[in-house]
């Protein structure tokens, strides 16, 4: 498995088979940037990736039900359509990230930085606890799911 940058640039080969949440893990340990890091629709499900600086990554379409972004910076990242469903992003920064589509079901987000953000036809329910109330949510253009 491998990671690239969104231009094709090879960041880190992991030399056995991991799972991807293996191989993050360990680029990470390993000092490995991910800024920049092209992880479209990697299923990340349960990664430990906080304070981790994730910067203009690419996880449009991913899969990071249960993981912990915890004061991760992801400033200008892609996250559209991604499977966001009880992540922990408290603390995190968004400021222009795109979230087009995603689904933040459950997120844990009470102190994250949406500065920008685009959260058009991003998805929340009952129990996402966001730094805003349910009028701004409808006003950034995101909805509210039965």
């Amino acid at each position: 498995m491998e990671i690239r940058s969104r231009v094709g640039v090879l960041l880190f080969s992991c030399s056995r088979p991991y799972s991807a949440v293996e191989c993050v893990e360990a680029a990470i340990k390993a000092g490995v940037s991910l800024v920049d890091a092209d992880l479209c629709a990697w299923d990340l499900s349960g990664a430990k990736l906080s304070r981790t600086q994730l910067d203009f990554v690419d996880l449009q379409g991913a899969l990071l039900a249960g993981a912990d972004l915890t004061l991760c910076s992801l400033k200008g990242a892609k996250l559209n359509r991604a499977r966001c469903a009880s992540v922990l992003l408290d603390g995190a920064n968004l400021s222009g990230a795109e979230l087009c589509g995603a689904d933040l079901s459950g997120v844990y987000a009470r102190k994250c930085l949406f500065t920008g953000a685009d959260l058009r036809g991003a998805l929340y329910d009952k129990h996402s606890l966001l730094p805003f109330d349910g009028i701004e949510a409808e006003r950034l253009g995101m909805i509210l799911k039965q």
